[in-house]
């Protein structure tokens, strides 16, 4: 498969939800080769092989980097639950995918 646009950095133990409305699949977090853990959100569009980086304003709260966390788009939003970072998280994060703003 040929794909385009801004990969994703090689990485495992994320999250990849698929969403009916924009037919594209979305990653969430991981870790990297280096053992880097991962708050970033690519989006694939299917039809295209086509990767996007989603970009967030940098003065917003964002979800921590983590890996081993489960997520499940309901409805236009994407949800985070736990996982992990330096040590077990327990928290739930919402991604609003019309507007792109977390809660």
């Amino acid at each position: 498969m040929n794909q385009h646009g801004d990969l994703p950095p090689p990485c495992s133990n994320f999250t990849l939800n698929y969403d009916s409305s924009s037919n594209s699949l979305l990653l969430f977090g991981g870790g990297t080769l280096n053992k880097e853990k991962l708050n970033s959100v690519y989006k694939l569009n299917v039809s295209s092989f086509t990767w996007e980086k989603i970009f967030f304003p940098e003065n917003v709260s964002l979800p921590s980097q983590r890996s081993y966390h489960c997520a499940e788009i309901i409805a236009n939003y994407l949800v985070i639950y736990s996982g992990e970072f330096f040590h077990d998280l327990d928290d739930t994060w919402i991604l609003n995918l019309n507007t792109n703003e977390w809660k």
